[in-house]
């Protein structure tokens, strides 16, 4: 998997706002040519990147299908598209934002450059819009549709989000209040049928729900599916962040599992509809290490070894999503 990390670049942030994480800047140039960047957005060059450097680090020469996830799309591009219109009095308006602007922009810029005719899908579901992809996926594989694919998740932070965010209530840099730091990310990673040298794990289920009345029986029926229970799982990944209303949603899961340990990532990465992503770059890195880093260590409790982890997400009481996946 590649994924684009994120770091709070505080002299920007303050132009849109306390409380944003914006995507670290990498060279694109040395993965995406000059020509295409320069009609790039940010949220394209991030997932453009993102998604080569996974086919790159995949060893395969192309896959059969690229599906991808993303809550809001290309923000900036939608942003600069509608304002040529209210500025420009709905005249002389040039196509290219209103081009870039779709959701599935990412998934098709990346067929383009690849010259992969296989299928191409975004899905657009929320916060769980990564985890969509990944399900998605993960049905191609099992039914043998497919025998390799590229999925990822993209979100990125505009202006004028940002401000409708901030007018709601939705962003805060205080812990505990109402509210949560925003970010935004790229997360791609290669899924197949067959092993390689170069598997990091095993995804092995993904479901989603949009209600949790019995949290905990959910988890059990999750895990029994697959043949496991909740004490052979090696460790959590919850997607807390720093509301105070949110981690009501939260405090459930939190409870059962408080005999694992626990890692959480959005206090690095801010809260974005695919910011699931980074939290399963998270849970790939303490497999290949096997160990969990103390920045992401929720708990303080130790794992001897780590053979299954199982991640789960939510947003605001909705868009659950369970993810397990195991060492290869």
């Amino acid at each position: 998997m590649h994924s684009l990390g994120v770091q709070d670049l505080s002299d920007t942030a303050q132009s849109l706002g306390p409380g944003i994480h914006f995507s670290k800047e990498v060279a694109f140039k040395d993965v995406i040519k000059s020509g295409s960047l320069r009609r790039m957005s940010k949220g394209v060059k991030m997932g453009m990147y993102a998604g080569l450097k996974a086919l790159e680090s995949s060893n395969l020469d192309e896959v059969d299908a690229i599906v991808t996830g993303t809550g809001m799309g290309c923000l900036l591009d939608s942003d600069q598209f509608l304002t040529q219109i209210t500025s420009g009095s709905e005249s002389f308006v040039t196509p290219t934002s209103f081009i870039q602007s779709t959701h599935n922009t990412v998934a098709s810029q990346l067929a383009l450059y690849t010259q992969n005719h296989g299928t191409n899908l975004t899905y657009v579901n929320g916060s769980n819009s990564f985890e969509m992809a990944l399900l998605d996926a993960l049905c191609m594989l099992k039914s043998g549709e497919e025998s390799s694919v590229l999925v990822g998740g993209v979100d990125e932070i505009s202006p004028m989000r940002m401000k409708d965010l901030e007018r709601i209530g939705l962003v805060s840099t205080a812990t505990g209040s109402s509210g949560t730091p925003y970010g935004e990310g790229a997360h791609f990673l290669v899924l197949s049928q067959e092993e390689h040298a170069e598997n990091l794990a095993e995804l092995v289920s993904v479901t989603l729900f949009s209600q949790a009345t019995n949290l905990n029986l959910e988890i059990d029926s999750f895990l029994k599916r697959e043949g496991m229970s909740l004490e052979e799982v090696s460790a959590v990944v919850i997607g807390i962040n720093a509301d105070a209303v949110d981690a009501v949603h939260y405090a459930s899961f939190i409870q059962y599992t408080s005999k694992l340990p626990q890692m959480h990532y959005k206090h690095l990465s801010g809260q974005y509809d695919c910011s699931s992503g980074y939290g399963l770059q998270c849970a790939l890195d303490a497999f290949k290490s096997q160990e969990i880093p103390a920045v992401l260590s929720f708990n303080q409790l130790k794992s001897v070894n780590l053979s299954s982890i199982l991640l789960y997400n939510q947003y605001m009481g909705g868009y659950h999503s369970l993810v397990l996946i195991k060492t290869c």
